[in-house]
């Protein structure tokens, strides 16, 4: 619940202001308001004067705060009192919906879910309860409730808000966090979340490396080219995975490069094999245990041994989608060009035979 969502906020009154305040309240609201919207003042009355109901709307205001310091934290964000967790957690979730998300932001509403306590809440519930004159709070368990929903919408809003950021910065964000090591709660379900969205993406830059990888075989540099590219975008979407993971999330699409490379070294000669783990240098260098095998392999290669090839990690597919830029490479498209005329021709014979070969 945002503060401007909030029972109290709807009827400008405080979590120290009794039935009789919240009665004055609704009456002027009904003064002001159009008759359309008169209902909204009066659930959020009926709300704040129903027992069982009150207690969210208290968890989720600035309760325990004066009155100035709790509606310039609603209204702006701001107050001249130290808070606590939960009111600076609050701040965090209502601050959200403004398309911003900051590294520091993230990291201490991680430190703030730590410090969570539904006694120092319920405390600044009572408190308040006292002053407006309401029956104590009974069900201190109802607390730990709320606490949970808090959690829960603000990893959701956190979510929503990393969603509206440029592809680029919500990457490096991730990869911020990671890398700082408090892989809390809040880290884990941005992760978790952008890992869902580039899943069909990188699903289908792991095909396309797989076709380049294939055509390879016939046409190196077309392959290598192909490969490049689509390797590159892959690298970069999975960055905030490895931050997280560590290498073992790139070692199926390294492990597939290198035994091409080795293949094509000793098909076609070193100077082949060279250019292609030049590539994979180029593409793995930041990766420390990759940059240590491919100088190896690269050694090994200059001295003319023979380079024991890896694990093929990439599961083979029964069949392979043609990536969508197939057509640039001049090669592969004379191919296709050639079994199109190839196919024409066989249907034509096929017809000459049935007409005239009887």
């Amino acid at each position: 619940m945002l503060f401007k969502e909030n029972p109290f906020y709807l009827l400008s009154v405080h979590s120290t202001d009794g039935a009789a305040a919240i009665d004055a309240a609704l009456s002027h609201q009904r003064k002001l308001l159009p008759l359309e919207a008169e209902g909204a003042a009066s659930e959020a009355a009926h709300w704040l004067l129903r027992m069982e109901n009150r207690s969210e709307a208290e968890y989720f205001w600035p309760s325990g705060l004066p009155r100035r310091d709790a509606f310039l934290l609603a209204e702006n964000g701001e107050s001249d009192c130290a808070l606590s967790p939960r009111l600076r957690l609050l701040r965090f979730l209502n601050t959200l919906s403004e398309d911003t998300l900051r590294l520091e932001a993230l990291l201490s509403a991680e430190e703030d879910f730590l410090a969570l306590s539904p006694l120092e809440a319920l405390e600044d519930i009572q408190r308040d309860r006292r002053i407006a004159g309401f029956p104590a709070f009974k069900e201190p368990w109802v607390i730990e409730g709320y606490q949970q929903a808090l959690i829960l919408e603000i990893g959701s809003g956190a979510i929503a808000a990393s969603r509206r950021l440029p592809e680029e910065e919500r990457r490096r964000l991730l990869i911020a966090l990671g890398k700082q090591g408090r892989r809390g709660m809040l880290y884990t379900q941005l992760l978790s979340a952008y890992e869902r969205d580039v899943e069909k993406e990188r699903a289908q830059l792991e095909n396309d490396i797989a076709y380049a990888l294939m055509i390879s075989q016939k046409h190196p540099q077309q392959g290598r080219s192909l490969l490049a590219e689509k390797s590159r975008r892959y690298l970069s979407l999975s960055m905030p995975l490895y931050a997280m993971s560590g290498c073992w999330i790139f070692r199926p699409v390294f492990s597939s490069i290198r035994n091409r490379a080795i293949d094509l070294s000793e098909r076609l000669g070193r100077e082949t094999g060279e250019r292609w783990f030049s590539l994979l240098e180029e593409l793995f260098a930041f990766v420390p245990v990759f940059a240590k095998e491919i100088r190896q392999d690269q050694v090994r290669l200059s001295c003319g041994e023979k380079l024991p090839r890896g694990k093929e990690e990439i599961s083979p597919k029964d069949r392979l989608e043609i990536p969508r830029h197939i057509s640039e490479i001049p090669h592969v498209k004379m191919e296709k060009g050639n079994r199109r005329w190839g196919t024409v021709v066989v249907i034509v014979l096929a017809l000459a035979f049935l007409l005239f070969g009887r």
